[in-house]
Order: structure tokens, then sequence, then C-alpha cells
């Protein structure tokens, strides 16, 4: 990677996995001002001509997902950007040596909308916070002040053959996925019999129709809700209805 300008700006070097903890890559502590950052969409969600496109896994114009970056910004946790415990699709976000987003395009994306608010604290909690920890990541508290909002970032010092699937591996938890049943009776426990008493059946829908009909938005806008704003992407579509994958997940828990 190009040497920062600022040598006191570059902090210890750690290293993290994504799905496979065997798996290892390098990276090093980062102060960079947030403009200088390229993000994957600007702050209205259009596409930024500037990032390469072949690393962004996701649509960042989706309703799911600019819900999912206004719930980050207005809910903004600096403990969930600081706290690196050594996985590649969490903590830190990480960029390439051209100061592209690799991982943690909607943490960025949040911290830009809340910079951007009409009650920024959540952003100067973020700053403060950063302010505090500094020294952990080996960076000068001195050199701080010199940079104009800035962020803590991971480097990717390790080469990768395929940056695309290395974006695409910053996505994949390593978390072990539940079996069909154990997700359906996991989600039903979110489902109450009064919101199930509600629900508008007509015999000449389709229970994919029904679920997603004018009458029974109360209901899945209840369950999509339940969730964090990361799975809240995958459960619904452009137009804010069920997705597949949502549609199969309610009714799992239906039954």
């Amino acid at each position: 990677p190009t040497p920062a300008a600022n040598p006191g700006l570059i902090g210890d070097m750690v290293q993290a996995h994504g799905a496979d903890p065997n798996k290892l890559y390098d990276f090093r502590y980062r102060i960079v001002p947030l403009d200088d950052i390229v993000v994957s969409h600007l702050d209205n969600f259009q596409v930024n001509p500037d990032y390469p496109a072949e690393v962004q896994p996701r649509d960042r114009s989706r309703q799911a997902s600019r819900a999912a970056t206004n719930i980050i910004a207005n809910t903004l946790n600096p403990d969930t950007l600081l706290n690196d415990i050594g996985r590649i699709y969490e903590g830190p976000p990480i960029i390439g040596p051209d100061l592209a987003v690799e991982s943690g395009n909607n943490r960025m994306l949040g911290l830009r909308l809340a910079r951007a608010a009409d009650n920024p604290e959540k952003f100067q909690a973020y700053q403060d916070a950063l302010q505090t920890r500094i020294e952990s990541y080996g960076i000068d508290p001195a050199e701080l002040a010199k940079v104009k909002d800035p962020i803590l970032v991971r480097e990717r010092v390790s080469d990768v053959p395929d940056r695309n699937a290395f974006a695409n591996a910053s996505n994949i938890s390593a978390l072990q996925d539940m079996s069909t049943p154990e997700q359906a009776m996991q989600d039903a426990r979110l489902i109450s019999d009064d919101i199930v008493s509600n629900l508008r059946i007509s015999d000449s829908q389709s229970a994919d129709e029904m679920l997603n009909s004018g009458a029974n938005k109360f209901l899945r806008d209840y369950f999509v809700k339940q969730f964090g704003a990361g799975q809240q992407n995958s459960l619904t579509d452009t137009k804010g209805l069920l997705s597949a994958p949502g549609l199969l997940r309610l009714k799992n828990a239906l039954l």
C-alpha cells in the first residue's frame, strides 16, 4: 500500500478473519478524514462514480438498505465502529490502498448521515470515543487534531488476488446458520396471537399475494421490524414488499 502522507496517522498492525477463522488477513489501523474515504454511494444514495464498482456486493439504493443506513445514523454506537474483535465483517471499516471501502460501506454511510443530521450528537459521540481510545490503536493522540472529521479504519495490507471475492467474504458471518425448522420456531415467537388474529385472508389470493396485500401491511411491517437493520435488507424488495426470502420466513413462522 502507498504510505500515508502523515506517518503519525498509521497505527498498529492487526489481523482479522472472515467466515473461515483459519484464513487471516493483515491490516493496519489508520486515521483518515471522512471525506477522503471513497464510499460506494453518495449521501443521497446515488452510486458514487469514483467507487470501484466491482467491490460493491450490495445495492445501497434499495429502500431496505437506505432504512438500514438511516438506522445506523440515528442509533450510532461508537463501540460497533471502534471495537475490533478480529473479524472482517464487523468493527472498524476496511479500506484498500486507494481508500475505497471494502467492508463497512453501510457503517461509513451511517457516519456520513450522522454528521449531516440536524442534531449531529451521534457523530460527535463517535469523535469523542475515538479521542479517548486513539492510543490503543498505536496512534499519537496529538495527530488526531490535525485531521478534519477523523475516522478509524483498518487498511488492508494483505494482497488479495480477487478484490471482489474479498468484499463478498467481508459480508458473510462466521456464525452457523440455523436449520429451517429452528429458524421458523424462533421467528414464530416474534408474532403474537393478537397479530395473527387480524390477518386478512382471501380465497382468491395465493399465500404470497395475501401476505403482500395492502390489507396485511400491518403484519409484514411488524414482522420485518423485529429484525436488525442488516436482516431487514434481505427480507424486503425495492418496493418495500416482502422479498422471496422474506415471504418464506414469514410463511414458515406462521405455519
